[in-house]
């Protein structure tokens, strides 16, 4: 598909597709048939990091610098981290491990140019980083800051200050239309024609079915692959959510933090309306199944008037592909119900459909 060869190897990035994307199972299909799998992280402890063949050991939040771009939209600027223990000696920024690579393997230059890019260094080009130099981490967000703020406001400053952060001005905030907020979005109907006159062009076959007509100036509501299907057996709705305990994979490696969700059943159980338990002579804390057409999860059922009688929700907090005492054992994983194909993503935001007809049952 796509009109690529089969891959050989995966460079991961604190990244773990093997937790965070649909269809679970097709995925770990797909990286164990990799011939080389690398991993930069800061533990060993994660789906994708444990199928890899070499794991790069990066630093951890209180070990590791970083330049944060403060959430907007109602402030701006930037917020420094900086390392707060000694690292261990085996253990080396992420970034710095990248251009140690970069410059062992003869592309230093390339890496740095991306940088220059990625940063905005051209902002000043006396900030430039050399080609053929190796920078450090510090060293690099020294030029960022002082790409964004002057020559007097680099590092150092942030060190002493913390933070540059601000309420974003009114001008800031609404764009430069004389409506505040713009709701024809023309580009978007250009882009969805120029993408389908040059898939066309360029032969690609697969892309006869997609769906050209979702690119529309204006928002319209349309139902989800969910809703087109018939119930059938399938008579439930599932879906996930967060908790602001366990929200990404960091937190979920956290053995204090493992420990106090272990213990939350709103977060390791499966959410059903009292009025469903009747109807599927489900009692709490029995032992349950829940399936989708594409596979099946176990989990405990926690019964609660905080979800829709026709759905079911669960946490993101499972983690059963991975060998460690620092896991929820009873959470189910919601992605391995949810399918892995092109029919199931949004065209525009690239995003996939998070929720996924069911039938749920108590396992006698």
């Amino acid at each position: 598909m796509f009109g690529l060869e089969r891959p050989e190897a995966l460079f991961s990035f604190h990244s773990n597709p093997v937790w965070n994307m649909p269809g679970t199972k097709d995925v770990l299909q797909v990286i164990r048939d990799l011939d080389f799998v690398v991993s930069i992280d800061i533990t060993a402890v994660g789906e994708t990091t444990m199928l890899s063949d070499v794991v790069l050991a990066d630093r951890t939040f209180l070990e590791s610098w970083s330049l944060y771009n403060v959430e907007a939209p109602f402030v701006t600027g930037h917020a420094l981290r900086q390392p707060v223990v000694e690292p261990p000696a085996e253990t080396m920024d992420g970034t710095d491990i990248l251009s140690e690579l970069s410059d062992r393997i003869g592309i230093l230059h390339r890496w740095n140019n991306a940088l220059n890019g990625r940063l905005g260094l051209w902002r000043d080009p006396k900030l430039l980083l050399d080609p053929g130099k190796k920078y450090f981490i510090d060293q690099i967000l020294d030029r960022f800051a002082k790409s964004l703020y002057g020559d007097e406001q680099g590092l150092d400053w942030f060190k002493q200050n913390g933070t540059s952060m601000r309420l974003r001005k009114p001008s800031e905030l609404y764009s430069q239309h004389e409506m505040r907020i713009p709701f024809y979005h023309d580009y978007v109907k250009r882009a969805g024609d120029e993408l389908k006159e040059n898939m066309t062009k360029a032969g690609q076959e697969w892309m006869k079915n997609w769906k050209f007509d979702e690119y529309q100036p204006l928002p319209e509501w349309r139902p989800g692959l969910t809703y087109e299907e018939e119930p059938t057996e399938y008579d439930l709705v599932a879906g996930f959510f967060k908790t602001p305990i366990s929200t990404f994979e960091d937190l979920a490696n956290i053995p204090w933090v493992v420990e106090v969700a272990g213990n939350r059943p709103d977060v390791t159980y499966v959410w059903i309306n009292s009025e469903t338990r009747r109807r599927k002579g489900i009692k709490n804390g029995d032992r349950i199944r829940i399936t989708s057409k594409y596979s099946s999860v176990e989990g405990v059922a926690w019964l609660t008037e905080g979800v829709h009688p026709e759905a079911v929700m669960m946490s993101q907090a499972g983690r059963p592909h991975i060998k460690s005492r620092y896991k929820i054992s009873t959470a189910p994983m919601f992605n391995e119900l949810v399918r892995a194909d092109l029919s199931n993503i949004d065209p525009i935001s690239g995003a996939y459909e998070t929720e996924v007809r069911v039938k749920v049952e108590a396992i006698r």
